[in-house]
């Protein structure tokens, strides 16, 4: 074979074929389960720092494994202690708000001050009419009035006779006979 200017060399030998079968049967028959060491085997330096590292990750993460633990039974307890806490205050305020309402009940209630309120009111409006009236009859109507009498008089008895009549009329009364 040529690559390039330089030569390779193949030489091709002779390959045996073993049996797998036997090799098969050989690592099923054999025990891979490693033993601890007997008392008999000390350990190497190796095996004892390999032992010892190991150790010392399992304790470590014990102990990380206890104080995530911990750190979750008193988180659950605070959050536990807020909600009781919570559930107290709102407890409370309904508490406070229902006997509110039970007083206000008793004493009449804002239904009882809110009428009163009302009526109140009512009554002002009321006096400011009739104030409003009055103010009217002195200063626009009774004058009108006084000028229109002025103009047609009161003296005349045939219209006083007359305006009796119509009076009797729509009243429903029998004329006076003539006198």
């Amino acid at each position: 074979f040529f690559f390039g200017h330089r030569r390779i060399c193949c030489i091709v030998m002779p390959v045996k074929l073993h049996d797998a079968s036997a090799y098969m049967t050989l690592l099923n028959n054999c025990d891979l389960i490693e033993r601890p060491p007997t008392p008999e085997q000390p350990l190497t330096r190796k095996e004892q720092r390999e032992r010892d590292i190991l150790a010392s990750k399992q304790a470590h993460i014990r102990a990380r494994e206890q104080e995530y633990a911990r750190q979750l039974q008193s988180s659950k307890v605070r959050s536990q202690r807020k909600l009781e806490a919570a559930n107290a205050q709102k407890a409370q305020e309904l508490e406070h708000q229902y006997t509110a309402l039970l007083d206000a009940r008793k004493e009449g209630g804002w239904i009882k001050q809110l009428q009163d309120e009302v009526e109140e009111h009512d009554a002002r409006q009321l006096r400011k009419q009739e104030l409003l009236h009055a103010q009217w009859l002195d200063n626009v109507f009774n004058p009108i009035q006084s000028q229109i009498n002025g103009q047609i008089g009161t003296s005349n008895p045939e219209m006083v006779r007359f305006k009796r009549h119509q009076k009797r009329e729509l009243c429903g009364l029998k004329p006076k006979a003539a006198r």
